[in-house]
Order: structure tokens, then sequence, then C-alpha cells
């Protein structure tokens, strides 16, 4: 009987312990949430701030530069707070290719569409490359531009083929292309790409050890244009027509773009878009200026970590958020 006791005490202060600690990390995890919205506000009010301010020469300053001013304010701000850490990162989402691009909404941006799906399938090959793909350049462009045909054809610019709407409803469980623009970056894994076998495609889009992946390149969000002052190497591969070229190109710009220190002047990589043959892109497709950032936050305390990730454009008043991922 008293045996019997011990263990039913011993289970009891268990689950008070539990309960506990259950208790404490939900109130944690409560505590986190108004931070992480207050770390959003705060590179908003920043960034806008920022833009607003009258610029003493032409150019812009570099994303690091940038950065690094951002953190002293998180700083100044996290210092006040008791047990909580605080830390946000500005990644500027016009490094990242525009899918929307893809996708003209008018008959007047057809010509600029055709030009990003030209940049897609050389950013494709390059990543094929990349990853192990072993049949020769010349057939990894014929893999891409398959790839981006069946991509225009999910979103409605492009006829489905019979063999790709009997490849969909084959799936288990069977779906079909929405005919929009995606509005999630894993509807790119769900495209029908026949040249390619899985592994490598799931390399190719999700990036391995070797080299990164397609959706950390791409932005749901951005319109464009492309900010070559922090334009993703990957991205830098699409204004390329051979791989020599892109490897070359994009190591060529990433010295050049480091050289220039926390302020890039204006037109700082026409030497070398020259010296590399490669034709500079419309005003429309490639610029020096952005608008739409990617603010990530972790509100940190010993073992409870907290994250949120958001989207947004800016203009000279304000920063609409579009996208908001907490974890």
């Amino acid at each position: 009987m008293i045996s019997g006791l011990a263990v039913v005490s011993v289970e009891l202060n268990r689950n008070v312990l539990l309960d506990h600690a259950f208790s404490i990390t939900m109130e944690a995890g409560l505590a986190s949430k108004p931070l992480l919205k207050s770390g959003e506000s705060i590179a908003a009010y920043f960034l806008v701030r920022d833009f607003q301010k009258e610029k003493n020469e032409p150019g812009q300053e570099s994303l690091q530069s940038l950065q690094n001013r951002l953190c002293e304010w998180v700083e100044a701000y996290s210092d006040r707070l008791k047990k909580w850490n605080l830390q946000v990162e500005v990644e500027d989402e016009n490094s990242r290719f525009p899918l929307r691009a893809l996708f003209p909404a008018y008959k007047s941006e057809k010509l600029r569409a055709e030009y990003h799906a030209g940049m897609l399938e050389n950013m494709i090959v390059a990543l094929l490359v990349a990853h192990g793909y072993e049949g020769g350049e010349n057939a990894a462009k014929v893999c891409a531009r398959h790839y981006v045909e069946q991509l225009l054809a999910w979103g409605g610019e492009k006829v489905l083929t019979d063999e790709a709407a009997r490849w969909y409803k084959e799936r288990t469980p069977a779906y079909y292309p929405p005919l929009r623009a995606p509005e999630n970056i894993s509807e790119l894994l769900l495209v029908y790409w026949p040249d390619v076998e899985q592994e490598l495609a799931r390399k190719v889009m999700l990036g391995s050890e070797e080299a990164p992946g397609l959706l950390d390149n791409c932005s749901l969000w951005s319109i464009g244009p492309i900010n070559i002052n922090t334009m993703k190497t990957v991205v830098g591969w699409g204004l390329c027509s051979t791989l020599n070229q892109a490897w070359n190109f994009m190591a060529e710009l990433e010295k050049g773009r480091a050289a220039q220190g926390e302020w890039l002047r204006p037109g700082w990589y026409a030497d070398i878009f020259a010296a590399h043959a490669v034709l500079a892109p419309p005003a429309n497709v490639l610029d020096e200026q952005s608008r739409w950032f990617r603010i990530r936050v972790l509100a940190d305390r010993g073992s409870v970590q907290n994250y949120s990730e958001v989207v947004g454009w800016m203009n000279k008043t304000r920063m609409t958020w579009v996208s908001r991922t907490v974890l």
C-alpha cells in the first residue's frame, strides 16, 4: 500500500514538474510575440527613416553597412529588455529573382516577362551543372527550357500539354496546375519536369552542400527590378549566356562590389559588364535601388527562441508587410 502511494506521489510530482515547465515555456513564448513585433517595427522605422534622409552623394549604401547600423539600433533597444535578447536581420528582397515578373498582368509587360524567362533558364542551367548534371551544357539548356515552359504552364501563361496533364493526374494524390502565379515557393517543387531525375531536381530546387538552390534565390513578392548592388550570385548567373561567362562575370562583379566599400557609386559595374561581354538588361529588369525587404527577427531567452520573418515594400512614409511567418 505504502509503495503504491509512493509511486502515485512520484507520478504526481513528475506531472507537476512537467506542467510547470510547460507553463514557463508558454509564458515565455507569449512574452516574445510582442518583442517580435517590436523588432519588425524597429526595422521598418529604420528603413523608412533612412530612405527619407538627404544623401550627401549619389549612389547606395552597401547592405552590410545598413545592417551594421540597424544592429546598433536594435542593441540599444535590446539592452533595456530583461533576460531577452533581440536580433534583427535585413535582406534586400530585390536581390532575388522576381517570379511574378514571369506572369505579366498587361501586354506591355510581355517583353520583360520573356527576358526574365530567359534569365531563369540560365540560372537553372548553372544550378544543374553545379549540382553534378553530367549531360553537358547544351543538354542542360534543353532541360532548363523545359522546366521554365512547364512553370509558365503552371501559371497559365502557356498551354498545358496532354503529357503534363496526364503526369499530374497520375500523382498520389493527384493535383493540377492552378493556372496562376505561384503563391507558395514550394509550388516550384510540384512542377512537371520529365528530363531530370527526382534527386537532382530536388538539389537544384533546395540546394545541397555543393551549391545553393533555386528556391532561396527567388521572391514570390518582388516584381523587380533586381538591385545589382545586392543581387545574389545565382541570379547574376542568369544574365549570362554561357557557364564560363557566368562564373567569371559574377566572380568579378562580387569582387568589384566588395571593393566599393560602404557606398556604391552609380554605374560602378559598367566596366565589368563590358569586360565580360554581358549585355546590360533594360532598366525595368536591373536597377540600383530597392523597395522590397525581408526582415528576420529572433527573440531569444536561453532555451526559448521565437522567430519571425516578414516581407514588405517601402515608400517614403511607411513599410507595408505582405507576408509574415512566425515560428
